[in-house]
């Protein structure tokens, strides 16, 4: 979990927005070929709260 609170933490000090890490594949894994990792699952929840 740690790994992710450091992505968003980046995020958050780059000025980032939830589009720009959605798809991003910070822990690539040969084969995988399903983009909804832990940041796309995360970028989903915080639209629909803003809704």
């Amino acid at each position: 979990m740690a790994e992710y609170v450091n992505i968003f933490s980046l995020a958050i000090q780059q000025q980032l927005r939830i589009e720009d890490i959605e798809f991003t594949d910070f822990y690539f894994e040969h084969g995988y070929k399903d983009p909804r990792g832990f940041n796309w699952i995360l970028a989903r929840l915080v639209r629909e709260n803003e809704r």
